[in-house]
């Protein structure tokens, strides 16, 4: 499920269609007759007339840029955030959330929670796990994706920098208190991570208060901080057991791939586009000298060439 963002008002289901395929359509689709505009985003001629909003959109686009494409404005109307899925649908739930979270909030908090909960279904869609599917496993996983990589709503941009860990804890604690969220409203029958009470200290600044307890608690997931176990960190196999595997193998051509693999560090993709043409011996080489020492030549990602060798 691939998610799209947008500060479309989540009731109006018609609009958000119209607003997000208005991000991607030519002058010519947005300025031609409304038959053909209706054709091409998916919603009848009647609703596109009679929604003030939509046909507020389609002037504001032909008169201020004359047909030239370019992004809505949609952090100008001052609407919630919401999510939806490929199929154009709101995700429920989520979108229930954000509305409770925006009791009392100023815009650019609401803005940062509906982001951090993007980002989070996001990586549910990239490794094909429904939201209601993932678990304590999961949201750790999602840490260490965050830890690792840059996020994949800032890959979008130039200059783009590694998630911060401030950033990161406060995106796992966002999916944390959706899934609270989603459980007591019946979104889901139980929730599916694990919680824990944490003791914190608050300053306080008022010396007639200094007696009062400054220890509170709060109720994170275990992933937020959850340590790598050592007993999770792959180990290499000892050269013999390699061999013994290699050796074990009775097909000689699935024998030769084994060996390649494991001499040379080969990637799949590049055994399966190399080709016994590609020795230089069969290409010709001077009188004495093995293909051996010169290595095979390897065509990897992005189509570049590289050398390695091989032992045996």
């Amino acid at each position: 499920m691939i998610l799209q963002f947008s500060d479309i008002d989540y009731q109006d289901l018609d609009l958000a269609r119209f607003a997000l395929w208005l991000d991607g359509a030519d002058g010519e689709s947005i300025q031609g007759d409304v038959t053909e505009r209706s054709k091409r985003c998916g919603l009848s001629e009647e609703v596109i007339n009679s929604n003030a909003k939509i046909q507020e959109l389609i002037h504001s686009r032909i008169d201020q840029n004359r047909g030239v494409t370019f992004r809505t404005p949609l952090s100008d109307w001052h609407q919630l955030p919401f999510l939806i899925d490929r199929n154009e649908k709101p995700v429920t739930a989520a979108n229930a959330w954000i509305r409770h979270i925006s009791r009392g909030a100023s815009p650019k908090t609401i803005r940062t929670y509906a982001y951090a909960l993007y980002d989070f279904f996001q990586y549910l869609e990239a490794n094909d796990v429904e939201w209601c599917e993932a678990n304590d496993d999961t949201l750790f996983s999602y840490r260490l994706h965050q830890e690792t990589t840059d996020s994949a709503h800032k890959k979008k941009h130039k200059g783009s920098r590694r998630v911060s860990r401030g950033t990161i804890q406060m995106r796992i604690l966002t999916a944390g208190r959706f899934f609270k969220y989603a459980t007591l409203y019946g979104y889901i029958e139980k929730n599916p991570l694990t919680y824990e009470k944490i003791k914190y200290s608050r300053p306080i600044d008022a010396s007639f208060l200094a007696h009062l307890n400054r220890t509170q608690e709060k109720e994170i997931p275990v992933a937020a901080y959850r340590r790598v176990s050592r007993n999770n960190i792959v180990k290499w196999l000892p050269h013999e057991t390699v061999w013994t595997w290699i050796n074990s193998i009775k097909n000689e051509r699935d024998k030769l791939i084994a060996k390649l693999l494991y001499q040379t560090g080969m990637r799949r993709e590049e055994i399966i586009l190399w080709k016994v043409d590609d020795i230089p011996e069969a290409k010709g080489l001077p009188e004495g000298v093995s293909w051996r020492w010169v290595g095979l030549s390897i065509r990897g990602k992005g189509g570049k060439e590289r050398q390695v060798r091989i032992s045996f």
